[in-house]
């Protein structure tokens, strides 16, 4: 028997609304409603790359630990024999971003 829809089933909703609400604000002109959102940090912030460097970091350290979890699985040998490389890359890459 199939389950019934959850009441948010294919909603795209933020998971946490507030943090959003808080730098959003509304008016009503002539054309219509106006919605502003506030710009938080700027491009070159380190607050933009500190994030992106954690999820790479971390999907670094599955690619290097998957052979020492998975030693005969030959993708994870393979995965883990360039997970220093793409550290490496990676690194260098953020040199040019970072002051």
């Amino acid at each position: 028997m199939p389950s019934e829809p959850s009441e948010n089933e294919g909603s795209h909703e933020h998971p946490n609304p507030r943090s959003v609400l808080d730098h959003m604000s509304f008016d009503t002109k002539d054309e219509g409603e106006l919605v502003k959102f506030t710009f938080l940090h700027h491009v070159e912030s380190s607050e933009i790359l500190r994030p992106l460097m954690a999820c790479f970091e971390t999907g670094v350290v599955v690619l290097y630990l998957g052979h020492h979890a998975l030693p005969k699985y030959e993708p994870a040998r393979a995965a883990h024999s360039v997970s220093k490389i793409l550290h490496d890359e990676f690194h260098e890459l953020v040199k040019s971003y970072v002051v």
